[in-house]
């Protein structure tokens, strides 16, 4: 498990409004966002992602649905593009049981000659 956390970051849930809060982001997110985002809204950490038309739309599936998500594939943050692809996988969290308030995700990074970052 200590091998997983650099790669780790969690999400706190605001519904109305939708958005999306760094409650923690691994060191390995860290660098490769280049900044520590910890405490930040995820539509002012990434502004240039986060305006794109249907961006969070993923997110909110995951919420509203209940059921994890995985994509391989191009990078969308703004501060993935030192990276060719990524791999990542959002699991939805919830304190009382029912109503997601939390997102656990992982992100591995892959850079353009395909090793892991």
């Amino acid at each position: 498990m200590p091998a997983l956390l650099p790669n780790l970051w969690l999400l706190d849930v605001q519904r109305e409004p939708f958005r999306l809060r760094y409650r923690l982001a691994g060191t390995t997110i860290t660098r490769c966002v280049g900044r520590e985002i910890t405490g930040q809204w995820m539509d002012e950490a990434q502004p240039r992602s986060a305006s794109t038309a249907g961006f969070f739309d993923r997110y909110r599936n995951v919420v509203d649905t209940k059921l994890a998500s995985w994509r391989k594939g191009a990078p969308k943050l703004d501060a993935d593009v030192f990276f060719r692809r990524l791999e990542n996988i959002l699991l939805p969290l919830a304190r009382d049981g029912n109503e997601v308030d939390m997102l656990l995700a992982m992100t591995i990074y892959y850079r353009s000659d395909g090793a892991e970052f």
